[in-house]
């Protein structure tokens, strides 16, 4: 749904928001901030940092700023992320920064990493380890957010790149209180921060609660999202009935996990038993128990909205449940309650949904469990008590027991009332609200000693994966505070010396890749995101089985190989070196006479590109919607076969061909596509050449004969070169067929010559050359017609031999006449005085080249300015001549190059006069 940044935030840029933000959604505008909609979770936290209400759910916005909605979405795509509030960059430096110290996180939870993470920024030489009880790093991210809000757990992308600083270290499969005490801790580190969460469920204190297949949301939701801890829990789903009490988002997902179609589910990363027991299950009504009404229920309209959309889906609620008092409703309008006001009005929504057949989801407000029973030691029935709500005499809403009594069949029972923090080692902890003791997250009573909290075990279970960033900074403030500007002795031994002492197999972060890995792997198979391993023991099968895998890989012999890049058309030499089937490195080659050594970082990336886990390495069929492997044969038959089916049904041209830029640059793909295009027999063929450079091939075909026939300028050589519609900082040059293409443009001035930009925008590009002349978008053709009406008017043109190889040269000038400088000079907005300095100092020129690309491509007059540049080369004498406009001409056939250049320039005249005599090349 993503949110929205309206009006009140112009004037008021208050960036608290962004302090919670878990993905960096956040962009900023000189008035205002704008959410990215692509990047956004929808996770709740910005609305209420915001202190001038300004963000809204999309589908909530306010009807007179539903401009903003689209405001945001482009201002996005404009304006540069804002990762921490302005206040942020206020505070002075620690008198710690520049120390080396070390600090421990337990805990890999968003709060664990965003601790790291401020850690991290204030002492920028510290060292941060981090110990995780389970192999696993994330947390609730990875056991605690469903498995079909897959949105949500993009923000463990954030917390890898945290990781991924040399300053981080992640020890997995370490347990405080059993591999290591919190005393050793704080022997071999200057502060220890707690961030363990809420892992448990509050308890359930209702007679017969502890009847069988009653469980605490955590227990549950662990259970299907693959926690070690309850593998072993085997829920009974039998049906019909299940009630859940409680009416906040974790009750919403269970609800919604219960009835959520078997295919939907199973393209997700549930646990395979949770897959598999609720594929089988007999449930087909679950009803919410809320004690209070919908006014205060917990749930946001994302997860309400979420339940609305499931196809097939029943909704139900008594009308009568939603009607409010007089105060509720004038508290309703206040900024604060917006979202309780959306459930209202989607409630009402569901209220009014005509009756359907299927599966059921009941809400029921005013109700509260009293006990339950039990056959045969499994839970049977929910005694439930209706409630009333009455003010209190501070004007509090308090629900209190009415008359009425009511009895739920249900087979099985989940309680959502809330989690709660586990105590660790001897640290004190306050059982009767589930978190550690602390002081302004400091934890009491403990001496001297430097250990805190942060997040769930810190506050309790409240607010959502972006509020534990602020509350995790200002954990570490108090932290660094408290250290002053020394820090104390620490024992000398290394952590992981003990570790080892004890043989604890530890995770590290390259081991938890190779479980991730493993699992997205078997996912793929399936076509799921990924399929969890849940028990600890095959976790760490699969790490050892990952890293005997690497040992026999570092055995093989290291080879290197020299090829060509084939990104694009510079073609850059590089030097790959492989280990088996693993590239270890890729670097220029300084040997390699074209490129010198030079390589963009989408060369460097080539190793990246080649080791991804996601890339394809096999064709994928879709079968029951799910992805499954095909070898190679049966794919090309089947698609070969498919293409043939369409073609005879609906004719020829129902098939359309994109030829991608690669193409250019791969001679397979050069040699069979010409094939491929020619059996398809459609009309609907195009390119990136289509947009980019069609007019260029155009005007080549109709000057020299061949659209292939591109002219390439002599960069190593010229002396003068004028660019036209070009970024060749952002192209690497393109159609010049040359690598470090920018430290070539210095080499121009470094050898006296000049580069001129034409260009309506400030380009990369215009800090390489020496003249910059803004011109008015889509008036190229105009300045380039001035260039050659001066030439032609102050006798400056030389074309040499070009003038005797082109026919109806005559012709040629009087195309020019018409139009005076000063008519050109108000079209282009290029002064005269300009205009004529240009075209002279472009005329005098030892050497010159007039180059263009895709500024002067992509608009109306596309073929006329690239013909016109043409033009002005010819008439100056800088066409098919060394430092100038050349033709690339084969090595092989050098010596032939003079009579196929005669040639050549025999279209010139037909682009001007379309009636001449044309003579074909051979």
């Amino acid at each position: 749904m993503a949110y929205v940044v309206t009006q009140n935030c112009i004037g008021n840029k208050h960036t608290s928001c962004v302090d919670v933000c878990p993905v960096e959604a956040f962009r900023e505008a000189p008035e205002m901030l704008f959410i990215d909609p692509d990047v956004c979770i929808d996770c709740n936290a910005c609305i209420s940092a915001c202190p001038e209400g300004a963000i809204f759910p999309r589908s909530m916005v306010p009807q007179d700023q539903q401009a903003f909605i689209a405001r945001n979405a482009e201002g996005a795509k404009t304006h540069p992320p804002i990762r921490e509030s302005i206040k942020a960059g206020q505070h002075a430096a620690s008198p710690l920064a520049r120390l080396p110290g070390r600090f421990a996180i337990v805990g890999s939870g968003p709060s664990g990493f965003y601790a790291a993470e401020a850690l991290m920024k204030q002492m920028p030489a510290a060292r941060v380890d981090m110990f995780e009880r389970l192999p696993t790093p994330f947390g609730l991210v990875r056991y605690g957010v469903a498995p079909d809000h897959p949105r949500i757990k993009s923000v463990t992308a954030g917390f890898e790149r945290i990781a991924e600083s040399p300053q981080f270290r992640f020890f997995g499969n370490v347990e405080i209180g059993r591999d290591l005490t919190s005393a050793e801790l704080r022997q071999h580190y200057h502060g220890v921060i707690y961030a363990t969460g809420g892992s448990k469920s509050r308890p359930l204190t209702l007679p017969g609660a502890e009847s069988g297949n009653i469980f605490g949301s955590s227990n549950f939701v662990g259970w299907y999202n693959g926690h070690p801890d309850e593998a072993a829990l085997a829920p009974a789903l039998a049906g019909p009935t299940a009630a859940i009490v409680g009416i906040g988002n974790v009750a919403l997902d269970i609800a919604r996990l219960l009835v959520l179609p078997h295919a939907q589910l199973a393209k997700t990363d549930i646990a395979d038993a949770a897959l598999r027991a609720l594929a089988d299950s007999g449930i087909e009504e679950v009803c919410l128990l809320a004690r209070r009404g919908p006014a205060q229920a917990a749930f946001t309209p994302k997860e309400l909205e979420q339940l609305m959309a499931v196809p097939g889906l029943q909704l139900l609620v008594d009308p009568a449940d939603l009607e409010l008092d007089a105060a509720t409703e004038r508290q309703l309008q206040q900024p604060e309650y917006a979202e309780a006001r959306q459930n209202l009005n989607l409630l009402h929504e569901i209220a009014n949904r005509p009756q359907a057949t299927g599966k059921r989801i009941r809400f029921m407000f005013y109700t509260s469990p009293t006990h339950f029973s039990a056959a045969d030691g499994q839970v049977s029935t929910v005694h439930a008590q209706r409630t009333e709500l009455i003010r209190n005499d501070q004007g509090q809403l308090v629900a209190r027991p009415g008359e009425q009594t009511l009895d739920i069949p249900a087979t099985l029972v989940v309680h959502a009332i809330g989690y709660q923090g586990s105590a660790i080692d001897e640290l004190p902890f306050d059982s009767g609200r589930g978190v550690m003791q602390h002081e302004q997250g400091r934890i009491a009573d403990n001496g001297d000693s430097r250990d805190y909290v942060a997040g769930w075990i810190k506050r309790g279970a409240s607010g959502v994966i972006g509020s534990n960033r602020q509350c995790a900074t200002e954990s570490v403030q108090r932290l660094l505070d408290d250290l002053g500007s020394s820090l104390p002795p620490l024992a000398e031994a290394e952590i992981e010396t003990l570790l080892a002492a004890r043989r604890v197999d530890t995770v590290s972060l390259a081991d938890w890749r190779l479980l991730d890995q493993h699992e997205q792997a078997l996912g793929r198979a399936e076509g799921r995101t990924r399929r969890k391993i849940v028990h600890i023991e095959e976790m760490l099968a699969v790490i050892r089985n990952g890293r005997a895998r690497e040992a026999e890989q570092a055995r093989l012999p290291v080879k290197t190989h020299f090829r060509a890049c084939t990104l694009c058309e510079a073609m850059c030499g590089v030097i790959i070196e492989t280990q088996g089937e693993q590239i270890l490195s890729v670097s220029g080659d300084p040997d390699d006479p074209h490129s010198q050594g030079h390589i963009c970082p989408k060369g460097y990336a080539l190793q990246d590109l080649h080791n991804d886990p996601d890339r394809l390495r096999t064709p994928l069929e879709k079968v029951n919607g799910e992805w499954l492997p095909i070898d190679w044969d049966s794919a090309l038959d089947k698609v070969a076969a498919k293409l043939v089916a369409i073609q005879q049904q609906h004719g020829n041209d129902a098939i359309a061909g994109y030829w991608g830029n690669p193409t250019s640059h791969n001679l397979g793909l050069m040699l069979a596509s010409g094939s491929l295009r020619k059996a398809l027999a459609t009309r609907n063929v195009s390119s990136a050449a289509s947009l980019d450079q069609m007019p260029h091939q155009l005007t080549s075909y109709l000057m020299f004969g061949h659209s292939q026939l591109f002219t390439i300028p002599d960069i190593d050589r010229t002396r003068y070169m004028l660019m036209l519609g070009a970024n060749p900082a952002a192209s690497n040059g393109s159609l010049m067929t040359a690598g470090d293409i920018l430290k070539r443009l210095e080499n121009i001035r470094e050898r006296g010559g000049k580069v001129v930009l034409v260009d309506p925008r400030r380009t990369e590009s215009a800090r390489y050359v020496d003249e910059h002349q803004f011109i008015r978008p889509r008036t190229d053709a105009f300045f380039l017609l001035g260039l050659i009406r001066h030439v032609l008017d102050k006798g400056l043109s030389k074309p040499g031999r070009l003038r005797e190889l082109a026919d109806d040269w005559d012709a040629l000038a009087p195309l020019f006449e018409g139009l005076s400088l000063e008519q050109i000079s108000a079209r282009c907005g290029i002064a005269v005085s300009d205009i004529q300095r240009i075209a002279e100092d472009f005329a005098a020129a030892e050497c010159a080249v007039c180059y263009g690309r895709m500024g002067v491509s992509t608009q109306s007059y596309g073929a006329l300015n690239h013909w016109l540049m043409q033009v002005l080369n010819i008439l100056t004498g800088n066409l098919d001549r060394r430092r100038r406009m050349m033709f690339t001409t084969p090595r092989s056939t050098r010596r032939r190059a003079g009579a196929w250049a005669a040639l050549i320039p025999t279209r010139v005249a037909y682009a001007a006069c379309p009636s001449s005599t044309v003579t074909s090349p051979p």
